[in-house]
C-alpha cells in the first residue's frame, strides 16, 4: 500500500494490527517509517517516541527505528 502511494491507508492498517507484545511492536515501528514519508514532524517523532518507551525492543523493531531515522535525516 505504500509504495503504492497509499500512505494513510498503509499507516491505518499497521495501527490497527494487534496481537503478541512483539508482533504488536514490530508493527508499531514501521508507522515511524512511513511517517517519515510523508514529512510528518510531528507524526513521526511521537510514533518513534511511542516505540522506544514501550517496553519491548528486538532487532526488527531497532532496524526499523533505525531506517526511519536514517530517512529523515534526508527530509
Amino acid at each position: 500500500m505504500y509504495y503504492v502511494g497509499d500512505h494513510g491507508g498503509a499507516e491505518a492498517m499497521l495501527a490497527n494490527l494487534h496481537g503478541s507484545a512483539q508482533a504488536e511492536r514490530r508493527a508499531q515501528a514501521d508507522p515511524g517509517q512511513l511517517s517519515c514519508g510523508t514529512r510528518r514532524k510531528a507524526s513521526r517523532t511521537r510514533a518513534a517516541g511511542d516505540v522506544v518507551n514501550g517496553g519491548y525492543m528486538d532487532h526488527h523493531v531497532a532496524y526499523s527505528l533505525g531506517a526511519a531515522m536514517s530517512r529523515w535525516q534526508t527530509l
